[in-house]
């Protein structure tokens, strides 16, 4: 993922055209849209976290970095966490993120 490319993506996300950042992420592996949100500002990252279907957010959970991911857990509401744990991640996978929610999210 290139410079360029990370720049369009926070242009668009200023600009908060959410059709067009999500045109951006339709080809892309959640890895690399992990990737994407470990080099935007965490404004910028829950924008295009937000725009995710489920699948995709549960996947770019577990595969950002750990600032990233606390960041997220701490703003999205419990019942978005839950679905996404129960329905589309890996037992293992959502009882190491359980870990990480504040007591009161568990």
């Amino acid at each position: 993922m290139n410079e360029e490319y990370i720049n369009n993506v926070k242009e668009l996300i200023n600009r908060q055209e959410s059709e067009a950042v999500k045109e951006q992420l339709a080809n892309l592996h959640p890895a690399d849209i992990a990737e994407l949100c470990n080099e935007l500002n965490a404004e910028e990252a829950r924008f295009v976290y937000c725009l995710l279907d489920n699948e995709t957010a549960a996947d770019v959970l577990i595969e950002v970095d750990e600032d990233v991911r606390k960041e997220f857990l701490e703003v999205l509401p419990s019942e978005t966490i839950a679905k996404q744990f129960v329905d589309y991640m890996d037992t293992d996978d959502a009882v190491d993120l359980m870990r990480e929610l504040d007591e009161d999210k568990q």
